[in-house]
């Protein structure tokens, strides 16, 4: 079975709002889907291992904000990439938000719509929950065109890789041994012996690769301290060596 087939299935892609005793969660999904018109209800899909799929089934409540095309990689991985656990995530988003009749946040930018929504049933599906929720509200915030699972994929998060820092060039003096790092030109001399660029090699060397045990990135190069993944921000200590 090629499960590839299901990326064909059209998907959106949201950030799902809760509140509970206060205490604010949220997280990015591509799962909601008009069930019946007459009431108004939606199925939302989360994996059991998100906070706010705990937090809704303790709140019976939850938002749906739909990203449209301005959402960018950093929005997306503030909600996507860490756990409501240990950040408030409509905080550290930098992003506007605002809060329903019942208290449950939404993002005010970079949304197209938001729906607020009671769950009045629930599925436990294995990995994930579907709560079937009834939409008490419902509001047009952009014009924007609302983005999609696939265009997430193709632009926003290649996007993102491509602007990642490569690995600077490196080219050996085959006389004296020196090693250049950066663009070598027609004009260039060696800073040893003077030779011209005619005479350096670039170096190939054996590049290390460390993955991302967040969102899959890999990075080419040395690991250090400071590094944060490019498209999840996650630390290196998230890092595992290829």
């Amino acid at each position: 079975m090629d499960t590839k087939a299901l990326f064909k299935l059209g998907y959106g892609l949201y950030v799902i709002g809760t509140e509970y005793e206060g205490a604010l969660s949220g997280c990015t999904a591509n799962t909601v889907v008009q069930i019946t018109g007459s009431p108004v209800q939606i199925a939302v899909g989360l994996n059991k291992d998100n906070y706010t799929n705990e937090m809704i089934h303790k709140s019976g409540k939850l938002t749906v904000s739909i990203l449209d095309k301005t959402a960018d990689m950093d929005l997306i991985a503030n909600f996507g990439f860490q756990s409501s656990r240990t950040a408030d995530k409509f905080h550290t988003s930098g992003q506007p938000f605002v809060t329903d009749a019942q208290q449950v946040p939404y993002l005010a930018e970079h949304t197209s719509a938001v729906l607020s929504a009671n769950v009045v049933n629930k599925m436990d599906c294995g990995t994930h929950t579907l709560f079937l929720c009834e939409v008490v509200d419902a509001q047009i915030l952009s014009q924007e065109e609302p983005m999609t699972y696939a265009y997430y994929h193709s632009d926003v998060k290649n996007k993102k890789k491509a602007e990642a820092p490569a690995a600077a060039e490196q080219w050996k003096c085959s006389v004296c041994g020196y090693v250049h790092e950066g663009p070598m030109t027609e004009d260039f001399k060696c800073p040893i012996c003077k030779q011209p660029a005619s005479v350096f090699v670039k170096v190939e060397p054996e590049v290390e690769k460390w993955k991302c045990s967040v969102c899959g990135y890999v990075h080419e190069g040395p690991m250090t301290e400071d590094f944060k993944c490019p498209i999840c921000k996650q630390p290196a200590s998230v890092f595992e060596k290829m």
